[in-house]
């Protein structure tokens, strides 16, 4: 639903989806959506069903321009903190518009990606200190990581440590 209420209603949308997997979520929303969608998905796994790129996914986003896309989606197990990173990386130098999604899960005893927390102002030191310390409230951080990349909406859902985004750039 997230995806469906704010995807662009273009005759034709590019979608970068990085993490692919078999394809299930952008299947669905092709059967819904009025116009053409054009998908590349990538995933490391080699036995994904359909055409995809098969590697790294951050290796991949460093290697194509991002602004080509309408939607970025960036549906991970875990926190896609390297593959935003990226983004914001390609956003400052040449800015564009897309959409994005990002799912976030806070997996390994809810730790947080130290180079994100380190983003918003925690120090090595402290996060080596007493890394589960900071795993609290992991959305929070994430909407301070966003807003510190200029992302001033996000609509967002929740389900315990699992958060569904939708931002703008």
């Amino acid at each position: 639903a997230l995806r469906l209420n704010h995807i662009p209603r273009n005759e034709k949308l590019s979608v970068l989806d990085a993490y692919g997997g078999d394809g299930h979520i952008w299947n669905k929303i092709k059967e819904r959506y009025p116009g053409e969608i054009q998908v590349l998905r990538c995933d490391q796994k080699k036995d994904k069903k359909g055409a995809y790129i098969r590697g790294d996914n951050v290796k991949i986003m460093k290697g194509i321009d991002l602004s080509i896309f309408d939607v970025i989606d960036l549906d991970a197990y875990g926190y896609p903190f390297q593959q935003m990173k990226e983004l914001f990386a390609q956003y400052k130098r040449n800015p564009f518009d897309a959409v994005v999604f990002v799912t976030a899960i806070q997996i390994n005893m809810g730790n947080l990606p130290h180079g994100l927390l380190e983003a918003i102002g925690y120090t090595r030191s402290m996060i080596k200190k007493c890394p589960t310390l900071f795993a609290s409230a992991g959305h929070e951080k994430l909407k301070n990581y966003l807003g510190k990349n200029g992302v001033s909406k996000i609509w967002r859902r929740n389900s315990g440590r699992k958060h569904y985004l939708c931002f703008y750039l």
